[in-house]
């Protein structure tokens, strides 16, 4: 992998949070609530076609500041919208050429606002501008991966770092500062059936990392350590429709408290998890009224606790609401942990 170019100026959100606390008296904080349960449904927007606002296969979704970001992937392309679901802009085409997309699949965003775009038909990732300007590109093929290699996603950590999950030799690859890495997940060390594997990635961070195997329908947890390795925490999850199981292909994101998000898939719901596995709440079926789903197959949290969805069976996003917000910067400009995924 080709060593990243821009240096990255982090501020950890504990320092954030510090500096909010500590100049409360001059802004406007919502009240804070963890024990929040239910969600309601507030928006949508999108069909299926090739306009403007339009999908075909949207793959993935980040949101940074008030801008949502869709992986358009049957459309060979990228659409922004603010918060509101308004059309911005967008980029990309089908080719090889410099910002065109072979099966776009996956999105994340460094703390520089700049945009990472997993093209997994051409085995590389685009980095464009905040406004789709490209900067460039590199492989995420070494010679260490077999031929049957299948990146699947990416995610971003608070300090810049690139993580590439790979399916078919169970590694992350982790592209920083300092050169690349890799690190070995374990997963699917027992398995062979691997060419059918669709993983995702999150962090929260924290130095947490989430991958769900779609193998073994569950989400793994790791501590990524400062020799760069993984320490397996936890896992939860199996194949089924009972709280805390999953169907197929499940995305997954973190908000800021550390929940967990995952749009599974095959049962066509959403499902919400503390940073231990433990169930919270889950909502929507098989349907294609407001608030039901086909195929939710990505999924975001904005940092006032909205969950957008972006389902491929009816081609649009969906927004949801919980009953009650969490603590918020008031700046435009702050960016929630599950953008970077």
């Amino acid at each position: 992998m080709m060593k990243r170019s821009s240096n990255v100026i982090v501020i950890s959100i504990i320092i954030i949070l510090a500096i909010i606390f500590q100049n409360s008296s001059n802004l406007n904080i919502y009240a804070v609530s963890s024990k929040n349960k239910n969600y309601t449904f507030i928006d949508e927007w999108g069909s299926s076609g090739n306009g403007n606002g339009q999908f075909i296969r949207p793959t993935d979704i980040a949101i940074d500041s008030n801008k949502i970001y869709v992986v358009d992937s049957g459309n060979s392309r990228i659409q922004e919208f603010n918060s509101n679901g308004k059309f911005i802009t967008k980029w990309g085409s089908h080719g090889n050429g410099n910002g065109q997309f072979n099966n776009a699949s996956a999105i994340s965003i460094d703390p520089e606002h700049h945009i990472y775009v997993l093209d997994s038909g051409n085995y590389r990732i685009e980095e464009f501008s905040s406004n789709g300007t490209y900067i460039g590109n590199w492989e995420i093929t070494p010679s260490v991966i077999p031929e049957r290699f299948h990146p699947s996603d990416i995610y971003i950590d608070n300090d810049g770092n690139l993580y590439s999950l790979q399916t078919s030799n169970n590694t992350l690859q982790t592209d920083t500062s300092e050169g690349s890495f890799l690190i070995p997940t374990a997963i699917n060390n027992t398995n062979n059936e691997k060419d059918n594997l669709s993983s995702n990635i999150a962090g929260d961070g924290f130095n947490n990392v989430y991958v769900f195997d779609s193998n073994y329908h569950q989400i793994q947890k790791f501590t990524v350590t400062t020799n760069n390795t993984l320490n397996f925490i936890t896992k939860w999850g199996s194949y089924g429709t009972g709280n805390g199981q999953f169907k197929d292909h499940a995305d997954i994101t973190v908000d800021t408290l550390g929940n967990i998000y995952v749009a599974d898939t095959g049962n066509h719901r959403i499902q919400k998890f503390n940073n231990e596995g433990k169930f919270i709440t889950k909502w929507g079926i098989d349907g294609t009224s407001t608030g039901e789903f086909q195929s939710p197959y990505a999924i975001a949290v904005d940092i006032l606790g909205n969950v957008y969805v972006a389902d491929m069976g009816k081609n649009n996003i969906q927004v949801f609401a919980g009953t009650s917000h969490r603590s918020v910067l008031p700046d435009s400009n702050a960016i929630s942990s599950s953008a970077r995924k």
